[in-house]
């Protein structure tokens, strides 16, 4: 893919930032066989197992606002549960932050996304509790981790399977834009 990208990793030079992409593939094959593993092999002893999508992005989720309450919080229906199982929290939430969130929230220094994190575990947390699901609570540790090993396997998909598949290039990126999502975008 390096030649479809030359103008892109000239860019990247410039900005500092060449070394980290151009060592991509190398760390990436070092951790990617255990994320995998430690995303998606969980058993049923598994303290944080939890029913996950699967495909959770902006394209599968339909809101509406709560009738009656103008303003205020969205009702939510998920669509596409082709690959519905068993594995960690932070797995459906890393793909939708990854395929769906703007730039504006994944900063380089991170708070947009450490934003994201707190708020999704507020609202999970508070949801356990209201269920009588206390012993259930993800601390923001467990979650951070969970979160990050789910990236790194989402990188492991696309780097092995979609990029290949769709013969990645910037262009061809840009044209398919509206359905990659986030995962179109070359803007490190």
């Amino acid at each position: 893919f390096a030649s479809a990208f030359a103008p892109e990793l000239s860019r990247l030079e410039r900005d500092g930032h060449l070394r980290e992409v151009s060592t991509f593939g190398a760390r990436l094959g070092e951790v990617a066989r255990g994320a995998a593993a430690a995303v998606h092999e969980i058993d049923h002893s598994h303290p944080h197992r939890t029913l996950i999508h699967g495909d959770l992005k902006s394209a599968n989720i339909f809101l509406r606002p709560k009738a009656g309450e103008e303003g205020a919080d969205f009702e939510a229906a998920l669509i596409d549960f082709q690959w519905s199982g068993f594995g960690l929290a932070a797995t459906d939430l890393a793909y939708l932050i990854a395929s769906s969130a703007s730039d504006e929230l994944l900063t380089l220094d991170g708070q947009g996304e450490a934003a994201l994190l707190d708020f999704y575990l507020s609202k999970l947390n508070e949801a356990l509790q209201e269920n009588g699901l206390s012993e259930g609570l993800l601390s923001r540790e467990t979650l951070q981790a969970q979160y990050e090993i789910a990236l790194v396997d989402i990188c492991r998909l696309a780097a092995a399977y979609q990029w290949p598949r769709i013969k990645a290039s910037p262009e061809v990126l840009r044209g398919n834009a509206a359905s990659l999502g986030r995962c179109a975008t070359i803007n490190p």
